[in-house]
């Protein structure tokens, strides 16, 4: 597969000479002047960003006083479809200095997808927050917000917005869009909107107060220390759908704003308006609504091609020079069936930017092509502890399966059996550290042992907890059996998903071969995203196959429960604790599934990991944080293989101002951390 790859390569890029990505450029040079506080700096000791960008300044702190615009903009402003960009921009612009140079205006952003479920690149990089997060996750920093404080009893955070913010439409952002999605999301008993999980700390709702119209509180049921709060606000928790939404906009859909909103979910195909509301309000890869948004680039359009952005009249900030931002007009996220031709698209020149599909293991091939195919390649660092895991099934339904899932000594076994070290050298090409899944090591409580724990390669001891659970091969067949005699084959499947990429199949491929080494009898393909989470879903899955999501502090690892990787697999115990939740908040609302009730020992584990993310103090934190690791690499519930790979990022070289050298990480939203509104394309 690889060789034949290689060969369509050689003879595509032959003529990448000649190929442009789709968009014309515009000429027109934004206004230049002398960029202010574009100095470098390491952050981390490690990655590139700029002083301005930790700093965050706003226009009247550098003295700018006079605004241009794009000439897409400008043409409109002219024709009188927009009013001018001095009224557009908010009373005090945040200034976003360019990387390396001032930008020019023009140009479409290409980007691959794996379909229409797909995060792929970019998703998270056009969004709008409230906050961000700096390449080491250390500071909070400001965005939409201008700042926040935190109450020295650690109950509450007060947001205090910029003035004049205004969404893509032209309607002002204000607190109400940030209470209005509590009020009429969160907290309505009807909708139950899900996001408000995040913001549920023992089991009770945290309460979103509007003070003024750029002000808002939100009070904690119980203290929420800074490791909790700060990962929610630099983390994409601060993002439209999480935290807020577009009021005016959102109202159409809601009983108590709109009489006649049944009728127009029965109209739009939906069973009810709460449906209705959810599809409305999402922001996620399906978006179905065009709703007005807060980001560099909003949605035009979607078909069955791809999605399609333009640039954000309103967005909220300049550069060093005035210009609003962003510098690039248009972005087409175009849908790919295959990774290969996605990756093929991005060595040719035709995708601009690359990352999530891309593996470690082809680092050499995109270098030697670096050149013919007009393109740079970046090496960017991965913060999981495991890029890929697997998660049994422990809630299975199957009579024979669920059994031998549910035995800590088979999911010893099969941890044992995996070779991280040949992973590591085939698939990351020696570039990452092989190690059980576990916290990150930066951690102030992390033990090593919990990496090492039944991450030796040792496929003698693997087969011999096997034959201690009477699984052996009684007919000769080279697999072994059930416990009870039973023919006993593993569904092992890897999405196309491009969270997983071709890291995700290239691993999965060869731990399955390792669990057929050991007698497993491993029936494994490749499936699509949408199927993986319906079958996921429907508690089918025998494992799940994902990423290290939640190694750090975050109400996702409990909120998230055990449904795909966050601390196990099963989706019953999941719907048993939202059921438990339901009964805690009064038994408003329908009543959800039972679920299943955890053994005991889950039991346990389940509280440890909630405890933890609810602690009180730092000791307090630690000491559970240790409990709860602890039982992760007693028990297994995730099997990790390599972390901490580098990881390689391709950028066409018609893209400019993008930093060399960050963290791969979703808590630093990937591409957003980039600053892509000031990167800008020349032909």
């Amino acid at each position: 597969m690889r060789k034949v790859f290689v060969c369509i390569l050689c003879g595509v890029l032959a003529t990448a000479g000649t190929l442009f990505a789709a968009g014309q450029i515009d000429e027109t040079p934004a206004t230049t002047a002398t960029a202010a506080d574009t100095e470098v700096v390491l952050v981390g000791g490690r990655y590139t960003w700029t002083q301005n960008w930790l700093d965050a300044p706003t226009a009247s702190q550098l003295g700018i006083t006079q605004f241009s615009e794009s000439p897409m903009l400008a043409a409109m402003v002219a024709s009188g479809d927009l009013p001018p960009v001095d009224e557009r921009l908010p009373n005090d612009p945040l200034v976003v200095a360019p990387y390396s140079e001032i930008g020019q205006y023009g140009g479409t952003l290409n980007v691959a997808r794996m379909g229409p479920g797909d995060f792929g690149d970019m998703l998270r990089g056009r969004h709008g927050w409230l906050f961000r997060s700096d390449p080491s996750t250390s500071e909070v920093i400001p965005h939409l917000a201008k700042r926040v404080e935190a109450s020295s009893d650690n109950m509450s955070l007060t947001i205090y917005l910029r003035e004049g913010l205004k969404w893509s439409d032209g309607e002002p952002f204000t607190a109400e869009d940030i209470v209005f999605l509590y009020t009429y999301g969160f907290a309505d008993p009807v909708v139950q909107d899900s996001w408000a999980r995040g913001w549920t700390f023992d089991g009770e709702l945290s309460e979103f107060v509007k003070l003024d119209d750029y002000t808002v509180r939100i009070n904690f049921p119980s203290p929420v220390l800074p490791a909790i709060w700060k990962s929610h606000l630099n983390w994409y928790r601060s993002r439209h759908e999480m935290l807020f939404t577009a009021a005016h906009y959102m109202k159409q859909f809601h009983i108590d704003f709109n009489p006649d909103v049944e009728a127009l979910a029965k109209e739009e195909g939906y069973e009810n308006w709460v449906q209705l509301w959810d599809a409305a309000v999402e922001t996620q890869p399906r978006q179905k609504y065009v709703q007005p948004e807060m980001g560099p680039w909003v949605m035009e359009s979607r078909d069955s091609a791809g999605k399609h952005f333009v640039r954000n009249p309103y967005y909220f900030s300049v550069d060093t020079a005035g210009n609003q931002l962003p510098y690039i007009d248009r972005m087409e996220a175009e849908f790919f069936s295959d990774a290969e031709v996605a990756i093929l698209s991005m060595m040719q020149g035709s995708i601009d930017i690359g990352g999530r599909l891309l593996t470690p293991g082809d680092f050499p091939l995109y270098k030697e092509n670096e050149t013919i195919g007009g393109y740079t390649v970046l090496e960017w660092m991965d913060t999981k502890p495991s890029r890929v895991t697997y998660a049994f099934n422990l809630t299975h339904e199957d009579p024979v399966k669920g059994p031998i899932f549910l035995d800590v000594r088979f999911r010893q076994a099969m941890s044992l059996a995996i070779n991280r070290e040949e992973i590591n050298e085939f698939v990351f090409l020696g570039l990452g550290i092989p190690q059980q899944y576990t916290v990150h090591s930066g951690a102030e409580f992390y033990d090593p042992a919990w990496a090492e724990a039944f991450a030796d390669y040792d496929p003698a001891e693997s087969m011999g907890l096997l034959d201690e659970m009477n699984m052996t091969d009684r007919n000769g067949d080279g697999f072994r059996e059930a416990p009870g005699g039973e023919e006993f084959v593993l569904l092992l499947t890897a999405s196309t998903s491009s969270v997983l990429g071709a890291i995700g199949s290239g691993t999965t491929e060869l731990v399955a071969d390792y669990w057929r080494e050991v007698g497993i009898n491993v029936n494994y393909r490749v499936t699509s995203e949408d199927l993986d989470n319906e079958l996921r879903l429907a508690n089918q899955l025998d494992v799940v196959t994902w990423v290290a999501e939640h190694y750090m502090p975050s109400r996702q690892l409990v909120n998230r429960g055990f449904s795909r990787g966050g601390t196990g697999y099963a989706e019953p115990w999941d719907r048993w604790l939202a059921h438990g939740r339901w009964v805690a908040e009064g038994r408003v609302g329908d009543e959800p599934s039972l679920g299943v009730e955890p053994p005991a020992v889950w039991q346990t584990f389940m509280e440890t990991v909630n405890n933890w993310v609810s602690a009180t103090s730092d000791t307090e934190f630690s000491r559970i944080g240790r409990e709860a690791w602890s039982q992760q690499a007693e028990l297994l519930p995730v099997i990790g293989t390599v972390g901490y790979a580098l990881r390689p990022i391709i950028i066409t070289n018609k893209i400019h101002n993008v930093p060399e050298t960050l963290p791969f990480a979703f808590e630093t939203l990937v591409w957003m951390q980039t600053q892509p509104m000031q990167w800008f394309k020349t032909k």
